[in-house]
């Protein structure tokens, strides 16, 4: 498999190093940050006291993250799904999301310019 140069600059030497080996029907897994449209919206802030109890207000500020994020990334969401790609995780509260397919799809997926930057995704720990 082939990873264009434009692909290459957006992606971590382990992830390029999967797409060069993985077998053609080989399912790979990334962690992706996807770039807002350029009329990208942010969630509208509000104050605590506005509300009946702090819940309410958390509700509230994840009803309008959600928004935001779609506005933002849920044209580039659906073109992904489109392309065969699956969103394992991600892309409800924040525009980091889990993808996997199989190599071609990866990389053609890197290829949207609302996609900014990949790893693979891999196990790690804290310590």
């Amino acid at each position: 498999m082939d990873v264009p140069g434009r692909v290459a600059s957006k992606i971590d030497r382990d992830l390029e190093a999967k797409l060069l080996s993985a077998e053609p029907d080989e399912s790979v897994r990334i962690v992706a940050r996807l770039s807002p449209a350029a009329s990208s919206g942010r969630a509208e802030t509000s104050h605590p006291s506005e509300f009946r109890s702090r819940e309410d207000w958390r509700k509230d500020l994840i009803r309008r993250q959600r928004a935001a994020v779609q506005l933002n990334i849920g044209s580039l969401l659906e073109s992904l799904r489109r392309l065969g790609v699956t969103i394992v995780a991600g892309g409800d509260l924040s525009e980091t999301v889990v993808l996997e397919g199989h190599p071609r799809e990866i990389v053609k997926a890197l290829e949207f310019d609302g996609v900014a930057h990949a790893d693979i995704d891999r196990a790690f720990s804290l310590r």
